[in-house]
C-alpha cells in the first residue's frame, strides 16, 4: 500500500504534519480500530479540549 511519506524533521520541531491531503484519517474510525490501546482512552474529549482552547 501506499504510503504518506514525510519530508524530515528535527526533533525539536513540535508538529510533523504532511502538507498532502491525499491520505486522510478519520479519527472515530481509527479510535474504533484502536479501542484495546491505553493511549486512546479519553483521545477525543482531550483532542476537543485542545482544538477549542
Amino acid at each position: 500500500s501506499e504510503q504518506d511519506l514525510l519530508p524530515y524533521s528535527r526533533p525539536e520541531e513540535q508538529y510533523h504534519i504532511s502538507p498532502s491531503t491525499k491520505y486522510l484519517l478519520h479519527i472515530s474510525s481509527w479510535l474504533g480500530q484502536n479501542t484495546d490501546d491505553l493511549a486512546t482512552q479519553k483521545f477525543l474529549p482531550k483532542l476537543k479540549d485542545h482544538i477549542l482552547a
